[in-house]
């Protein structure tokens, strides 16, 4: 009896919860078929609570849960074919993502907090950020008159939170060039895992290579 009451007491918590909640869709005003979909606390709408998703050009590209606007449980990143391609648990701070070992794709376990120090962790699929670029990156009129071609590196900064918080040229061509990599670089939804230096999450830069080439 005391088992079934707990059950009920829960089950009441739980759609009292939702009933508290809203889902919110917000569309990306740069990228077409962008947008996130999640729920938010009826009398707190800045406090995320409850799943969470992002489709990215009309393609799954995130999937989770929030609690108390922190992720919480599992969460994955999809690549192009909306296929598993890094799952990150928040609860036990496992990261599982594919590995090639020749033809074969393996699942590889690794901790967020690692034995060694370690850079950045991009979850996003390397997929969803050529996609991106690969239709919506403009060829600079200048570069292309004067046939500028090569490739711009974009330094990413990136907090012990996990959150972008600049961009910057690491590597220039030209200023037409540059621009047009800050710019597409800016317009793609990237999430990170930090890095760790004697197992404390520190700010890092990620490299972001935008190639550029006339045909």
């Amino acid at each position: 009896m005391p088992k079934l009451s707990l059950l009920l007491l829960c089950l009441i918590a739980s759609l009292h919860l939702h009933a508290q909640a809203k889902k919110i869709k917000v569309k990306d005003e740069h990228l077409k078929h962008t947008y996130e979909v999640f729920t938010v606390l009826e009398y707190n709408p800045d406090v995320k609570e409850g799943p969470y998703k992002r489709v990215v050009q009309g393609k799954l590209a995130v999937e989770g849960m929030y609690h108390e606007n922190r992720r919480g449980g599992l969460w994955t990143w999809y690549n192009g074919d909306e296929e598993p391609g890094c799952m990150v648990n928040y609860n036990t701070g496992i990261v599982h993502y594919y590995v090639r070992n020749g033809f074969f794709l393996n699942w590889y376990d690794e901790s967020i907090v690692y034995e060694k120090d370690r850079s950045v962790i991009l979850l996003t699929s390397e997929d969803v950020r050529n996609d991106v670029i690969a239709k919506n990156l403009r060829y600079p009129d200048y570069a292309r008159k004067n046939n500028l071609q090569g490739r711009v590196v974009i330094g990413i900064t990136v907090n012990p939170m996990g959150n972008i918080t600049g961009y910057k040229v690491a590597t220039s061509m030209d200023s037409s060039l540059d621009n047009a990599a800050l710019n597409i670089a800016k317009l793609i939804p990237l999430d990170f895992i930090p890095a760790y230096k004697n197992g404390h999450a520190v700010t890092d830069e990620y490299l972001l290579p935008v190639g550029f080439e006339l045909r």
